[in-house]
């Protein structure tokens, strides 16, 4: 995961992506991404060839079918290093 992790940085609509582990059940993960742009992200980021062994991957990693759900912000917070320079 580390190795699509560090791939998607170099991505131009890349602005951040988390990998969450459920503090009660160390096998549940959520994976947490922001991208500038929802249709590039389904139409050619989840493509791309560093993905591929990832997804062939799931499978055999998951519990139950893994979920895709896209969120809208309501609000941001500024990072501390944006609010005291």
């Amino acid at each position: 995961m580390t190795g699509v992790l560090r791939a998607m940085r170099s991505e131009a609509k890349y602005i951040d992506a988390t990998l969450h582990v459920d503090p009660n059940d160390q096998q549940r993960f959520l994976l947490h991404e922001v991208w500038r742009d929802h249709e590039d992200v389904v139409t050619v980021q989840l493509h791309r060839p560093y993905r591929e062994e990832w997804h062939a991957a799931l499978p055999e990693l998951l519990a139950e079918d893994r979920r895709i759900a896209v969120w809208t912000p309501l609000s941001t917070l500024p990072t501390n290093d944006q609010v005291n320079p």
